[in-house]
């Protein structure tokens, strides 16, 4: 039977790139501090609350973050994706409690309107997951493709 691993050139001892998985503990370290953690008070609510969170403070979690996230970023893209989703999340937030107190409320005729404002209204958690996938993605880009460190200072 033929050597394969000689014939490939990998030793029995061969293991991952140690800077890779360096980077890849780098990054994982930023996400569980970055991301994660400012997710607490929310996990806490859920806790608390037999697993249900307030719409409010979804949308409001999802604005903070998109603040946050988007002063740090380096790309164009990801600034404009932040702003969005941070004019979308308060403007939704502002259009939801205005439903709630009557305030502007004209009934709607199509039942088209009314299907996308509780498809929006419905799932205010898709903002959160999808503030913290960017920011994740945006991490993964520096600290594995770049090389960055975490925390800053360590450079």
């Amino acid at each position: 039977m033929p050597n394969l691993s000689a014939a490939s050139g990998l030793s029995a001892t061969h293991t991952a790139d140690p800077a890779l998985s360096e980077r890849f503990g780098t990054w994982f370290f930023a996400v569980v501090a970055v991301i994660v953690m400012p997710l607490l008070p929310l996990l806490v609510e859920a806790a608390k609350n037999n697993l249900e969170m307030k719409p409010e403070n979804l949308f409001l979690t999802t604005a903070v973050l998109a603040v946050g996230f988007g002063f740090s970023s380096e790309s164009n893209l990801f600034r404009a994706s932040y702003a969005l989703l941070f004019f979308f999340s308060v403007g939704l937030d502002f259009h939801s409690d205005s439903q709630k107190a009557g305030v502007g409320n004209v009934p709607a005729t199509a039942n088209a309107v009314s299907d996308q404002n509780n498809w929006l209204f419905g799932h205010p958690g898709y903002f959160v997951i999808v503030v913290c996938l960017l920011h994740a993605i945006e991490r993964m880009y520096w600290h594995i493709g770049e090389k960055k460190k975490f925390p800053d200072w360590l450079k």
